[in-house]
């Protein structure tokens, strides 16, 4: 199966894009690693550029906790955590 997957988002028209990536690869020890990367454009839109100073915190406690929702349903398969 592929081992990564691309991926874009488009809000407001347009005015706001991210892009991102997952990708799996074998970690030591036998598991698997999931890298998540995200990067975005705001444009030249003042008000969005503010949001965007939090955003990062905000995205990565997103990705944290999709990170925790993929953890526990391999754990429920039986499947060893990432």
């Amino acid at each position: 199966p592929p081992r990564s997957m691309q991926y874009e988002v488009s809000v407001e028209g347009g005015a706001l894009r991210t892009w991102g990536a997952v990708t799996l690869s074998r970690a030591e020890g036998g598991g698997t690693r999931v890298e998540w990367q995200e990067r975005g454009d705001f444009g030249w839109n003042p008000l969005l550029s503010f949001m965007a100073l939090g955003m990062s915190r905000m995205q990565g406690e997103e990705m944290s906790k999709s990170h925790d929702a993929l953890e526990a349903l391999l754990a429920d398969r039986g499947a060893p955590a990432p």
